[in-house]
This record gives structure tokens, C-alpha cells and sequence, in this order.
């Protein structure tokens, strides 16, 4: 069953961006069937160009109001640099307690 929904949120992401051709709505919804798929209530997406740098950052769970009090967007280093080298995907409980973490605002 679990399969079955995971194949469901896939064929659901890749008909957002083939119908749109909006990459950004396709990464946000790709992050939302994860973030349901994990039962996470918040989740993110860096985007790195073929260089390394952080090109765009996206989040899901949080109100652009609050995301504004959590001050400026990351810039790739510490956890999200630590990502993209090993080219993996993980969750993390408390990013703060992470020793790869870096700027993490309180």
C-alpha cells in the first residue's frame, strides 16, 4: 500500500510540472508528497547549480510570515552543503543539535 501511495505522489508531482512547466510548483509539490509520505510538518529544498552554490531555497509548512521572522535565507553551507556533497536526503529531528549545522537561527 505505501508503494502504491509513493508511485500516486510521484505520478502527482511530475503532472504538476508537465502540465505547468513551473519548476518551482513542481519542487514544492514534490516536497509536500515527501513531507506526507515522512509525516514531517515543515520541510525544505535546496537547489544547487552545477558549481555548488545554493541557487534557490524552498520551504513548506511554515507561513511566509513566520519564514520572515526567521531572517534571511540559508546559503548552502553546513547541513545543506553537507547534502549536496554526499547527494543524499535525510530528516533530521532538531537541524540545532545536527554538528554539521550552521546559522541555524534559534
Amino acid at each position: 500500500m505505501l508503494y502504491h501511495d509513493t508511485m500516486e505522489q510521484v505520478r502527482h508531482a511530475d503532472a504538476s510540472f508537465s502540465g505547468s512547466g513551473d519548476a518551482e510548483a513542481f519542487y514544492h509539490s514534490v516536497l509536500n508528497d515527501v513531507m506526507s509520505l515522512s509525516g514531517a510538518k515543515y520541510g525544505a529544498i535546496g537547489l544547487f547549480d552545477a558549481s555548488g552554490k545554493l541557487q534557490q531555497f524552498l520551504t513548506e509548512g511554515i507561513s511566509e510570515e513566520e519564514r520572515q521572522k526567521i531572517g534571511p535565507y540559508p546559503v548552502g553551507k553546513g547541513l545543506l552543503q553537507a547534502f549536496y556533497k554526499g547527494n543524499m536526503t535525510t530528516r533530521i529531528e532538531r537541524i540545532a543539535d545536527d554538528p554539521r549545522s550552521c546559522g541555524f537561527p534559534p
